[in-house]
C-alpha cells in the first residue's frame, strides 16, 4: 500500500475534488472502491513500478504487441482489472487498458480513476446512496415518532 505525506495530500484533494464520501481498501497496492453521495460507484487504481513492470513480462509472456509494452513500460496506460489474476487467461491488452497518470513522491506510483462503463461487472443498483440512506432513516422516524 502507498504511504507518505504526498500520497495522503493526494488522496485527500482527490477525494474532495471528485465528492468521495465513502472508500474501502480493494487491495494491498491501495486502491480503493469509492461512492459519492449519490452512490456513484467509482474505482481508485494504484499500482507501483514493480506492478507495472510485472503487467510488462506478462504482457510480454503473452505476445502483446510493441504499443501495448510501449504503453506499459512508460506508465502512459495501466490495466484496468483490479486484480492482476484476471490476467492469466486474457491476451486482449488493448481493451483492458485505461490511461494512467503518473504520481511520483517518496516513490513513483501509477494511477486511474474508473467509473461509469468501467466498471460494467458492478451490480450499482444494489448500491444505497447516502441520500436515499438519510430519506429512508427520516421515514422509520417518522413512523415510530
Amino acid at each position: 500500500m502507498f504511504t507518505g505525506q504526498g500520497i495522503r495530500w493526494f488522496f485527500l484533494k482527490f477525494i474532495k475534488e471528485k465528492g468521495i464520501i465513502e472508500y474501502y481498501l480493494a487491495d494491498n497496492s491501495g486502491s480503493f472502491f469509492m461512492l459519492d453521495d449519490d452512490a456513484n460507484l467509482s474505482f481508485l487504481l494504484v499500482r507501483n513500478k514493480e506492478e507495472m513492470h510485472a503487467y510488462y513480462n506478462l504482457a510480454l509472456a503473452q505476445g502483446a504487441g510493441e504499443s501495448i509494452l510501449e504503453y506499459l513500460a512508460c506508465g502512459q496506460q495501466m490495466p484496468g482489472l483490479w486484480q492482476a489474476s484476471a490476467f492469466s487467461q486474457t491476451t486482449d491488452w488493448l481493451s483492458s487498458l485505461v490511461p494512467a497518470q503518473k504520481l511520483t513522491c517518496k516513490d513513483t506510483y501509477y494511477y486511474a480513476h474508473l467509473q461509469g462503463k468501467a466498471l460494467s461487472n458492478i451490480r450499482q443498483q444494489k448500491i444505497l446512496s447516502y441520500h436515499r440512506y438519510l430519506e429512508e432513516l427520516d421515514a422509520e422516524e417518522l413512523l415510530m415518532g
